[in-house]
């Protein structure tokens, strides 16, 4: 649980959102890690609580209806840029020994 109060206040100052939103989003990224696949339903599996899964289904689908320019705000660390940019994600996993490397990876590119 000490992962989600992190969280939770990692995105606070870059994202004007009510605390609901914020908690919804740390759950995301907790369960996303957890669940290791994007299928929205196994990650709400993740998710602690005694609320019905489908519940939770529909809170997620509720919270994907936000404005994506402050998601890219909380990418680009609060400052968009005028101009066009692109900006590209990557998550990958693999084994080292017996370590598990999980990354996410973000290039921005500004476009001329």
């Amino acid at each position: 649980m000490e992962e989600y109060y992190r969280l939770r206040a990692q995105f606070a100052p870059h994202l004007n959102w009510n605390k609901a939103r914020l908690s919804l989003l740390s759950l995301l990224v907790i369960g996303l890690t957890k669940a290791r696949v994007v299928n929205l339903p196994l990650v709400s599996e993740q998710f602690n609580g005694f609320v019905q899964s489908e519940s939770h289904n529909k809170r997620i689908q509720r919270f994907f209806v936000i404005d994506f320019e402050q998601i890219a705000h909380l990418i680009m660390g609060g400052t968009l840029p005028t101009q066009p940019w692109l900006l590209c994600l990557d998550r990958t996993h693999w084994k080292y020994g017996k370590t598990n490397i999980n990354r996410l990876v973000h290039e921005c590119q500004y476009l001329c």
